[in-house]
Formats: structure tokens, sequence, C-alpha cells
């Protein structure tokens, strides 16, 4: 079993929202509100210009299995859009039916996560209670003002129980057994 330690120490609600992806290229983060707090992991030189004046903390591109213990927010934001508010473009219609890597990487690292109403894991978010669902990037801000120190603390609790679930790939081994169920049973005799 892995021992590593996928977070400092318990999070906190107030400490901004974690991205995954560079700047530049997440359009629909360049409209919110200069003041709406965020942590931006993969950023590169295009992005500097960007977050100027703006309350938003550039981490530069590291390894991917080193992000887990570097967030620092107090939601992971799972988005892909080609413009503000709405979620429209062949990315965003991705979401709709695929889980990005970064859904399962912002749970490992026990951090709650915010996905957008419609994507293929809204029902889980809400089902689990391990974050929030928005229909638009322009509901962000007061979505995440919204909740409460009960609230968060609630949604910590769901979510520490599932991330070792992840962190072992217990969602990927049953993915894995329930397609060869179903292989084996409409082929019995194999």
């Amino acid at each position: 079993m892995n021992k590593t330690k996928y977070f400092k120490s318990r999070r906190h609600l107030g400490n901004g929202v974690d991205y995954a992806g560079a700047l530049h290229k997440a359009k629909f983060l360049q409209h919110l509100s200069a003041d709406f707090k965020l942590n931006i992991y993969g950023a590169g030189p295009k992005d500097q210009q960007l977050a100027k004046k703006r309350a938003i903390h550039l981490h530069e591109r590291v390894d991917p299995e080193a992000i887990p213990q570097m967030l620092e927010g107090s939601f992971g934001l799972v988005w892909d859009s080609d413009s503000y508010p709405d979620v429209v473009g062949r990315w965003g219609e991705y979401e709709r039916y695929n889980t990005p890597a970064k859904f399962p990487m912002y749970l490992s690292a026990n951090e709650p996560v915010i996905v957008w109403s419609q994507a293929a894991m809204a029902p889980f978010v809400r089902a689990n209670q391990i974050g929030l669902t928005i229909d638009s990037m322009a509901q962000l801000p007061d979505a995440v003002q919204s909740v409460t120190k009960d609230q968060y603390s609630q949604m910590l609790t769901n979510v520490q129980r599932i991330s070792p679930l992840i962190r072992d790939g217990f969602f990927l081994k049953k993915a894995i057994l329930d397609v060869m169920a179903k292989i084996y049973i409409n082929n019995p005799t194999g």
C-alpha cells in the first residue's frame, strides 16, 4: 500500500480554487473577477501577464504525480470550455461523457471538487456530496462563497472516505471486473 501523504494538513474553506492547467488555455477563468482566488498548477510564461493584478497564485508545470501534494486550495475545479460562461466546444462536450484525470487527482488529495452540472461525474459528486455542481462558470464565485463551514466540513469527511479508494485503484479495478462479468455473462462458455 502506498503511504504517500497526499495533503499537507486538513483543508480549510477560503483557500481559493485549484485548477490544474495553463491559465492562457483556460479562457473561461480569465473572465472571473480579479479578486476571485485561484491557484493555477501548470502555468507557463504566457500566464504571468494574465495573472497580474489578480488573486491568482501561479505554480509552474510539474510532474502530474507531484500535484496532489502541492494543492493548497479549498476546491479543485474540473472544467473545460472554449468560452465563458457556459460549457461549449469540443472539450466542453468531452466532459459530458468522460472523466478527466483532474477529477480523481483532486479527490486523491482529499480536495472537494467543482464540476459542471452536466458532466459525466456530476451524479457521483452529488450522490457522495464531495463538492459542488454548477451550470455555468458565472455561478462559481457565488457557489464557493455560499458554502458554510459545516457544509465544507461534511464535504471533507465524504472526500476522505472516497480518496483512499481512489489512491488504491478501487474504481478502476471495479470497472475492469464489471466489464469481465459482462463478457462472461454474455458468453458463459468463453
